[in-house]
């Protein structure tokens, strides 16, 4: 997937400012040492304490860090699933605002007009500290174009039992810190859209598919990533995953590279939910890169029933093997006859197109 850049010019200036930290220390052993109970809680499945926001020391690191980092898998998956119609917008769990600023941004770069009498903004976060600094960074952001006029806001409370009603609703990485029954809270909000995010790992996998379940209970038909709304394939033995390319901002990859953390790739499991549509026959998600073995491209698809391992054959150009090996991590392709249900081998003669170029 090429690199999700929507970081405004400004974005660096914009942070450090109500972090009230100068550039440079962003590298410093006591910035650094929080994100590594945060990855070590994240990558393993594990919890963090309820109020580990209320560590001024944590919410700094984290919103130089993983606040940075986990942008661009909002707009991975707005890339995929297209924006939403206009309407009043949630954000459970938002902390500092992770995904509310996302959202601005992705909007300021692909769709200016939208921030024009846009309807309102909310995140919902349970830690006061984190909500103050979500409001810091609101106001702060008023001070530049196109934002000037942003309708944003932040209310302290378990969303949880908050409720309300929204066309919108965000959630990033919050389903994992929650009761198993999480997910039934999601429909009180009544949204017409959810687009959710969680860690790129098997427990992540598993609240999501939680969540999924729970809306199209509801009447959501799903847009991301599932192209039908069976039994998902990969519940018993496996987990469906993404990557975006972290190292994007300058400190972030200063702040990597003093860390030791070298990989740049960011896994993570996101969901689209939408208005029921009906099902596009024949389409597959890709879900991995292509692995080169001798002759032949082999990677994984889905097509929401079956997630076999399709290879295809490198050696003749043609539009079946063109389209498979140069389709990017979560395109969807329209491939006529499909994959064998165990294990496909894509002919020359094979139809395959791209379904959201």
């Amino acid at each position: 997937m090429p690199i999700l850049d929507c970081y405004p010019k400004f974005y660096q200036d914009w942070l450090f400012t109500a972090l009230e930290l100068t550039a440079g220390e962003e590298t410093k052993a006591d910035v650094l040492e929080p994100l590594f109970a945060m990855n070590r809680a994240w990558r393993d499945g594990g919890t963090l304490p309820a109020d580990y926001f209320a560590e001024l020391a944590t919410l700094r690191a984290y919103s130089l860090y993983y606040m940075t980092i986990n942008m661009p898998k909002l707009w991975f998956l707005l890339s995929r699933a297209g924006i939403p119609p206009a309407g009043t917008l949630v954000d459970l769990g938002s902390g500092p605002g992770t995904l509310v600023w996302a959202w601005l941004f992705y909007l300021a770069k692909y769709a200016p007009e939208r921030l024009q009498n846009m309807p309102p903004v909310i995140g919902i976060e349970r830690t006061a500290e984190a909500v103050a600094l979500a409001e810091r960074l609101a106001e702060s952001l008023r001070n530049y174009a196109p934002f000037e006029s942003i309708d944003v806001s932040f209310r302290c409370a378990d969303w949880q039992q908050a409720g309300g009603q929204y066309d919108l609703v965000l959630g990033g990485n919050v389903l994992m810190e929650c009761a198993d029954s999480a997910t039934d809270a999601l429909r009180d909000f009544g949204p017409t859209h959810a687009l959710l995010i969680e860690p790129g790992n098997r427990p992540g996998f598993l609240r999501m598919l939680g969540a999924r379940d729970a809306l199209v209970a509801t009447g959501h038909g799903i847009q991301f990533p599932c192209p039908a709304h069976a039994v998902c394939p990969l519940a018993a033995d496996n987990w469906c995953n993404f990557t975006v390319n972290r190292a994007i901002v300058p400190f972030v990859q200063r702040m990597s590279n003093q860390a030791g953390r070298l990989n740049h790739r960011h896994h993570f499991s996101g969901l689209v939910t939408g208005p029921a549509a009906p099902e596009t026959a024949a389409s597959w998600r890709v879900l991995s890169d292509v692995r080169k073995v001798h002759r032949s491209g082999v990677r994984y698809l889905c097509n929401g029933r079956v997630a076999p391992e399709v290879v295809v054959s490198r050696r003749k150009k043609s539009s079946a093997n063109e389209f498979f090996l140069r389709a990017e991590t979560g395109a969807l392709l329209r491939i006529q006859p499909g994959p064998d249900a165990v294990r496909g081998k894509l002919q020359a003669a094979t139809r395959v197109e791209p379904l959201d170029a």
